[in-house]
């Protein structure tokens, strides 16, 4: 079962007079149900059609186009056997109805606001339906029919409207449907409404050769063939009407069943976006999480390469100054001796201290430290200061 709201403008200021006469009867319709005296139910602002449209004059800018758009209107409905189930009477079932008229009303409220000039129930049609009469006034109060028609507007409020109805179990339509207002109100019409019946053929009158050649004959006759033709009309009407339905029918089937493909085919869309998106983030979260994993192991490797050089340089540091100064070839005096030959020139940093003082000692724990620097490989623990090998 489905939510049904249809809209449509009202561009002048007899349109509003007509769809307001209409929605308080003083037009009555030619579909209502006549033997039944049911007035229309006012559910909010004005009934009578002349307060609803001062009420839409009073609401609309005074300056305005010639050819503005004065009012919205949009009819809200369900399908009829929403209504119609479980009802003991035959007729609707009331706990359902007002269930559906409070949450149309106020989705009316909540969607248009000040804009709602007017909501009237009928109940003497083939299914309840609510009249809403709107200005299409924009936030900065501009008369702007447009806005409120656009094409994805229309779609927005069909899914709003479902999406408020929901709780009863109704549900939108079938999103792009190709089957119009106008086709829908065909294939209602053409559908719903009986078969003609099937024409009686009348029965060929017993004329002999004489009689024939009689006015009494030729009256016969005459009678006969008008009965006969008129039979003819009758029939070729009924397998005409017959075929108008089978044809609307095929054509609303046909267009709802390529609007499915088309949802389906949109649906297949996403989803294949979706997984690309998936895939997208999944390989970067990996990349994120390899580079993360690459700069923890430099990290790691810079780390140990300083403790090793930082090893290095106190083993030079407790070596004896004097026969270091003399493998060196230089004068070292008191502190640090790698901050010595940098001062010097000699070296740039740390590293390139060790590897000047390893060279020319000739200390092979000293040079396998040094060599690991190189190598970026893991310093043995140093417990005791090596002998200089001299």
């Amino acid at each position: 079962m489905f939510a049904i709201l249809r809209t449509q403008k009202l561009r002048n200021i007899a349109h509003l007079r007509a769809a307001a006469g209409h929605n308080d009867r003083s037009i009555p319709p030619a579909h209502a149900k006549q033997d039944q005296d049911i007035k229309p139910v006012s559910g909010f602002g004005p009934l009578t059609a002349a307060e609803v449209v001062g009420g839409v004059l009073a609401r609309i800018p005074a300056q305005r186009r010639k050819d503005a758009v004065l009012a919205v209107e949009q009819v809200l409905t369900a399908s009829p056997e929403y209504f119609t189930f479980a009802a003991l009477d035959g007729g609707w079932n009331k706990s359902r109805l007002k269930t559906w008229a409070n949450a149309a009303l106020e989705w009316l409220k909540k969607e248009h606001g000040k804009n709602l000039i007017a909501v009237t129930l009928h109940l003497d049609e083939t299914s309840p339906h609510m009249h809403a009469i709107i200005t299409p006034i924009t936030p900065d109060g501009r008369l702007c029919a447009k806005e409120f028609t656009a094409r994805q507007k229309l779609v927005d409020w069909q899914s709003s409207y479902a999406a408020a109805l929901a709780p009863l179990g109704l549900q939108r339509g079938v999103r792009g449907s190709q089957a119009t207002h106008s086709a829908l109100k065909s294939f209602r019409r053409l559908i719903d409404a009986p078969a003609p019946p099937v024409p009686k053929r009348p029965a060929k009158p017993e004329i002999g050769p004489l009689e024939r050649l009689t006015a009494t004959g030729k009256a016969k006759q005459e009678a006969y063939d008008k009965a006969f033709e008129e039979y003819r009309k009758k029939h070729a009407a009924r397998l005409q009407a017959l075929e108008a339905k089978a044809k609307v029918a095929d054509s609303v089937r046909n267009a709802d069943a390529r609007a499915k493909r088309g949802v389906m085919a949109e649906e297949q869309a996403r989803a294949e976006q979706g997984r690309a998106q998936f895939a997208k983030a999944d390989a970067e979260r990996y990349a994120a999480q390899a580079r993360a994993e690459h700069e923890a192991h430099h990290q790691a490797m810079r780390t140990m390469e300083k403790a090793t050089l930082a090893t290095c340089a106190k083993l030079i540091n407790g070596m004896p100054r004097d026969q270091l100064a003399k493998a060196l070839d230089i004068e070292l005096r008191p502190g640090d001796v790698i901050d010595q030959l940098r001062r010097r020139g000699l070296v740039k940093d740390l590293r390139e201290g060790v590897a000047f003082v390893s060279e020319r000692i000739g200390g092979q724990d000293l040079a396998e430290l040094a060599a690991w620097v190189d190598d970026y490989g893991k310093p043995e623990r140093v417990t005791d200061t090596p002998s200089m090998g001299m």
